[in-house]
């Protein structure tokens, strides 16, 4: 007699950002709606509409050209509090043409120093966390609870499953699944409580409030999965035991790598500068490396594709590295791995801040790709921990930028000399593929719903 086929069930997905929004946490959300199917599971999505200013890729959106997606309007608050500082600046422009303006803070360099001393980021960011619990996207969760209940009556949803940062969309998904009577699967991507972004509150209430309602969720939940193993977080604020589902890498999506043979080192830094990944040490590093610890210069590049801050233009000028480092908007994610492809060494910088569970997304692409990496960081870490068992590259610490410098001359000899820049363990680097991955997370999605 034949098996019979298992029933199709519905997730809810609740997020965000969805494509055709780029970034690699929507990498994320779309690869698992691309690939749950095989697995029996159906996925229909509410998102926010397109944010203001994030990057755009239509070849995420064509790989999940099957997916209902619900949007609901993205009510920023760090795009309000960015449009009135601007005006702001306006008036007190017009008003301080002549000397130096009030609040003038000195050299790129300078500020860029402060940011990594402090992993504060600038005003915009310091008045959002003022006004908005627990953030930017506050005013989202009410028009998408309502959107998000009608879609999932419509479509018959079994489970809702809430991913974030930002974390409000967590909160969404709790009012969501507690509405349609399913159970709640909450993804972690990054830490909430722990994430080295939040280690800077504005008051001692601002932090309470947000734990409580992390705890809020966490109770809720069914089940929990995380891209990073923050069990301790989890747990401590009364969830159930995470699931630790990683980010990974579509082999569908790698070109060959295939870097110049000859020629500088380049080395490539591809994703968002921010705080907690100030680029600063780097370009301290990449000039000390170029002049020459050993006092014997080596032609370096930098290549980076994404987004950094306003900051950053201004310090390569001043430390005289305009003709070392190359700067490519985001681009469409099939075209940046093409950049990524033909570089020397993948970077990965992570400031020496609280929190050492994250792994940046692109370290599982530079490992797909069998690209060797320098990572800039803590010591200790998934990060870590995964690069030395891949045997992949180097680690060194983010603020020891003289540490860099020598990691960046090694690989800049090796490469000349022909030797081989790391050696790659593929039985690891395999179990990283996002279709396994999808498979795990059927198997938490199964879990729920059956109990």
């Amino acid at each position: 007699m034949n098996a019979q086929k298992p029933e199709t069930r519905t997730a809810l997905f609740v997020t965000y950002e969805f494509p055709p929004t780029a970034g690699a946490g929507v990498q994320r959300l779309a690869k698992f709606a691309r690939y749950l199917c095989a697995h029996d599971w159906r996925t229909v999505a509410l998102a926010a509409r397109h944010v203001p200013g994030r990057a755009m890729d239509q070849t995420l959106a064509e790989e999940i050209a099957g997916v209902q997606v619900v949007r609901t309007p993205a009510r920023p608050v760090n795009s309000w509090v960015s449009r009135s500082l601007a005006r702001a600046r306006s008036i007190r422009d017009s008003l301080f043409r002549r000397g130096q303006r009030p609040g003038q803070q000195g050299t790129s360099v300078q500020f860029a120093t402060r940011v990594a001393a402090t992993g504060r980021a600038g005003r915009t960011e310091q008045i959002t966390r003022l006004i908005a619990i627990p953030d930017c996207a506050m005013l989202w969760i009410s028009p998408a609870v309502r959107a998000g209940v009608r879609l999932g009556r419509e479509t018959g949803a079994d489970v809702v499953f809430a991913s974030g940062p930002p974390f409000s969309v967590l909160i969404a998904g709790r009012r969501i699944a507690r509405k349609l009577g399913v159970p709640l699967v909450v993804d972690y991507r990054d830490a909430w409580r722990d994430n080295p972004g939040n280690t800077w509150y504005p008051t001692e209430w601002h932090r309470k409030r947000s734990l409580t309602l992390e705890r809020e969720v966490l109770a809720s939940a069914a089940a929990v999965t995380t891209a990073h193993p923050i069990t301790s977080e989890i747990i401590e604020l009364g969830g159930p035991e995470p699931v630790v589902v990683p980010n990974g890498f579509d082999s569908s999506d790698l070109p060959v790598w295939a870097p110049q043979s000859g020629g500088p080192l380049t080395v490539v830094f591809m994703g968002v500068f921010y705080s907690a990944r100030d680029p600063l040490p780097m370009f301290q590093a990449l000039k000390q490396a170029r002049d020459g610890i050993d006092g014997q210069p080596r032609d370096i590049r930098l290549r980076i594709v994404g987004r950094w801050p306003e900051y950053v233009e201004g310090v390569i000028h001043e430390l005289g590295l305009d003709d070392a480092v190359e700067l490519h908007e985001y681009l469409p994610h099939k075209q940046a791995l093409q950049l990524v492809s033909a570089s020397d060494v993948g970077l990965i910088v992570l400031a020496d801040l609280p929190c050492v569970h994250g792994t940046p997304a692109k370290l599982y692409e530079y490992l797909g790709m069998g690209l060797p990496v320098l990572f800039a960081g803590p010591s200790h870490g998934h990060a870590q921990t995964l690069i030395a068992e891949a045997d992949a590259g180097v680690v060194v610490s983010y603020s020891d930028s003289h540490a860099i410098a020598g990691a960046l001359t090694a690989f800049s000899d090796a490469k000349a000399s022909g030797r081989s820049l790391a050696r790659l363990r593929r039985e690891v680097v395999s179990r990283y593929e996002r279709k396994a991955q999808a498979g795990q997370l059927a198997a938490v999605l199964d879990s729920v719903v059956q109990r």
